[in-house]
């Protein structure tokens, strides 16, 4: 495709802006003045082969890229612009933190293909769904979504015990960042930077967990899009229904919560008969129990919701729309809300038994880089300026990677 030098600037300027470069830091790296590169970006220089392959370098974009049909603008881009809109106040998410989070991304990415590994371990599985035209149509394909996904990963009814660890195996990237407190989390995914969620660090453990699963959603539904931004002025919008409908169906199964009740001996019927034939005639034996031994009962709650890591409301909410328990039944639990710290004191119900993870983009991009400079296919330095980025300690990094420690301890401990 030929595009025009007006075009080429622009998609000259997107890739500046993903890479949190101004233009004086540009010419400064290609030795030429400012106004030079203000030029090449709206149409009005021509640039010099040089220069491109300069820029590209600089940028990090390959550039096939700059000249494709279809021109992948950065999905940061489109999120810094939807974070400066008025519901935002201050823009959410610190601007520094989004671009140095998609940043590591595409460190990560470049690593993979330097080590020629996939470009993700494993391609994650999109589910096409038709776009849900009411509410009731979008609970019903989050139900469906969860009982998909967990039949998928052979989860059984079982609690989710790692759930970033979980997500990182599916291919998706995972970070924690500060946001204000209407922003949940953002997904966002492009060739570059991977499929990437963000979550709210802000927020207590158990809404955490929950957001991890609602944007795990979208990764599932919704990449259709560039990015998506969690929050509450859009929990209307009938794919956010969706996701929410399928986060407390993917924590907390149906028959996980009712084998769990079943162990409490809750959520059984009043009268229980059984027939069986024993070669000649009919035998019958019936069980009756009481309505108080079936009524659940604050402290059972909180045992569930810490089974699943979910939060006392959340199960609530979960039991009423598994028909377990009542609207009435649930605002006389509910108004038992106050009582929970103690039940999980009592229960000794601490730390919680899910473990949440948020130096994963960190982790995942360490292992690559010790792995390719073993390799020789990165330098000391380029380690150096990775681990940098990654906000770790530079003598720890030495120590890391210095085989005299090696050679110390096979002298005291010969091999």
């Amino acid at each position: 495709m030929t595009i025009t030098q007006a075009e080429l600037g622009q998609r000259l300027r997107s890739a500046r802006d993903t890479a949190g470069l101004t233009q004086q830091q540009v010419a400064d790296s290609l030795n030429l003045a400012r106004p030079a590169i203000a030029q090449i970006e709206s149409g009005n220089r021509a640039i010099s082969s040089l220069e491109l392959e300069q820029m590209c370098r600089l940028y990090r974009r390959h550039m096939a890229d700059l000249f494709a049909d279809s021109f992948e603008e950065d999905p940061t881009n489109v999120l810094l612009r939807a974070l400066e809109g008025p519901e935002f106040f201050d823009g959410g998410l610190n601007r520094q933190a989004l671009l140095q989070c998609a940043k590591l991304c595409r460190e990560i990415t470049s690593l993979e293909e330097q080590l020629e590994l996939p470009v993700s371990p494993i391609v994650p599985v999109s589910y096409i769904l038709p776009p849900p035209s009411n509410r009731w149509e979008a609970v019903r394909q989050g139900i469906y979504l969860a009982d998909q996904e967990r039949k998928r990963l052979s989860l059984g009814v079982w609690p989710v015990v790692d759930f970033p660890e979980l997500i990182k195996r599916q291919g998706v990237r995972v970070a924690e960042h500060r946001m204000l407190d209407n922003i949940s989390g953002l997904f966002f995914h492009g060739k570059t930077v991977g499929l990437v969620m963000v979550v709210n660090s802000e927020n207590v453990r158990t809404r955490r967990l929950f957001t991890y699963a609602h944007e795990y959603c979208h990764v599932l539904a919704d990449r259709n899009r560039a990015s998506l931004i969690s929050h509450t002025n859009n929990r209307d919008e009938l794919i956010e229904v969706r996701a929410n409908a399928f986060a407390p169906h993917f924590l907390m199964p149906d028959g996980g919560v009712r084998e769990f009740l079943h162990t409490l001996g809750k959520a059984e019927q009043m009268r229980q008969v059984v027939e069986i034939f024993d070669g000649v005639e009919e035998v019958s034996a019936q069980r009756r129990t009481s309505a108080k031994s079936q009524s659940i009962e604050a402290h059972h709650m909180v045992s569930l919701a810490y089974h699943f890591g979910m939060s006392y409301e959340a199960t609530l909410y979960q039991l009423l729309n598994l028909k377990l328990i009542t609207k009435d039944r649930l605002d006389e639990l509910r108004a038992a809300s106050a009582r929970v710290p103690f039940i999980e004191s009592v229960l000794k119900f601490r730390p919680p038994k899910q473990r949440l993870e948020t130096d994963s983009l960190t982790e995942q991009l360490m292992e690559l880089a010790l792995e390719a400079y073993e390799r020789d296919i990165i330098s000391k330095k380029k380690l150096f300026e990775l681990a940098k980025d990654a906000g770790l300690s530079r003598q720890d990094l030495q120590q890391a990677i210095s085989h005299e420690l090696d050679d110390a301890v096979g002298a005291i401990i010969p091999g």
